[in-house]
């Protein structure tokens, strides 16, 4: 089915929108030199130990992947396993796509106003060749959804609505390919069965729901989340700067949830990708994408790289990541200036 097109112009922001990250202003709109310099030891392909080469040297990767239009503030991106980058706007409700993002060349794969209102955060399903996306919208009249669309035709299959109106950012996969999804204003992580996910009109299901996640009305507070590849998710609360585990039952169900003894708060934690024992995520309060070795007690996270113009997500592929700066500040009024053009996702060797 082609369920499209039902996104309206963007809406005015609400007082809850406009509030929700002025405690995390992190950067002077550029990233810093260290940032366009490659920090690696990497002089030719790279075996990163999980079956994936990068076949392409540092010295001929771009430094910075260059966004089209001036207002696409950049926030979901997704990779596919054969290297593809997808990367959503948060403003014009576009997708786009570079299919080596070290040559710096980008495609259109959704329009604006084909069907997406604000997407948020983005995953990719490669068993079943499928693109999610959180779809939500900042007028908050009507409940955000998590889209899900065949990587192969850019038709979108279905649509998994929340039961009520709430913030969908982000969106991990377990083993056996459920989604799960975190709702910022709403205090809860949804969830949509592995045999529901390409169903239509079948809504998301309330999941888990802790006193941790809640907090002040105009702040965000469930935002990154990650699936640990062992029955596990993590949680991050972006305006507490806390971290949560939370674990899956063997009948589906949300079970112990506890928060991790962190040796510091986390600084805006938003986007996050599991790497073994080390959580990699971007620390919006820092602008920087950061490490959290969660092996010992009560670790605190390590700067990789700082600077960015206020991050979002990012996308890990082999041994490199692509730091989305969003510029949210400029988007939400926070800086009343013009952002600064082009919107880039910025490489990190890892």
């Amino acid at each position: 089915m082609a369920k499209r097109p039902h996104r309206a112009p963007l809406p005015l922001l609400s007082a809850t929108l406009l509030g929700l990250f002025t405690m995390t202003a992190c950067g002077d709109g550029a990233a810093t030199d260290e940032a366009t310099t490659d920090t690696s030891s990497e002089t030719g392909d790279t075996d990163t130990g999980d079956g994936t080469d990068t076949d392409t040297d540092a010295a001929q990767c771009v430094a910075q992947l260059e966004l089209p239009g001036d207002a696409f503030y950049p926030e979901g991106t997704a990779w596919t396993a054969s290297g593809e980058l997808f990367v959503a706007s948060l403003a014009t409700g576009e997708v786009v796509v570079a299919k080596d993002p070290c040559t710096g060349e980008v495609e259109r794969w959704i329009a604006p106003g084909e069907g997406l209102r604000n997407p948020v955060g983005m995953l990719v399903d490669d068993a079943r060749g499928l693109l999610l996306v959180c779809d939500s919208n900042f007028g908050f009249d009507t409940p955000p959804e998590i889209d899900v669309f065949d990587l192969a035709s850019a038709e979108q299959l279905a649509s998994h609505a929340f039961a009520s109106v709430g913030f969908c950012n982000d969106l991990a996969l377990d083993d056996a390919g459920n989604v799960y999804a975190t709702d910022s204003t709403g205090a809860r992580v949804v969830r949509v069965g592995a045999d529901a996910l390409t169903s239509d009109d079948s809504p998301a299901q309330d999941w888990a729901a802790d006193p941790g996640f809640v907090v002040a009305e105009g702040e965000f507070g469930p935002n990154g989340i990650v699936y640990d590849d062992a029955g596990r998710l993590y949680v991050g609360n972006y305006a507490r700067g806390t971290l949560y585990s939370v674990e899956i039952a063997a009948d589906g169900e949300a079970g112990a949830i506890e928060a991790v003894a962190l040796g510091a708060a986390l600084a805006g934690p938003d986007g996050m990708k599991w790497d073994g024992e080390r959580l990699l995520l971007v620390e919006g309060g820092k602008g920087a994408l950061s490490s959290l070795d969660l092996s010992g007690d009560a670790p605190s996270a390590t700067v990789l790289r700082d600077g960015f113009a206020y991050p979002t997500t990012f996308a890990t592929f082999g041994a490199r990541a692509w730091v989305a700066e969003g510029q949210l500040d400029h988007f939400l009024g926070v800086d009343a200036a013009p952002p600064e053009l082009p919107f880039v996702l910025t490489r990190v060797d890892l």
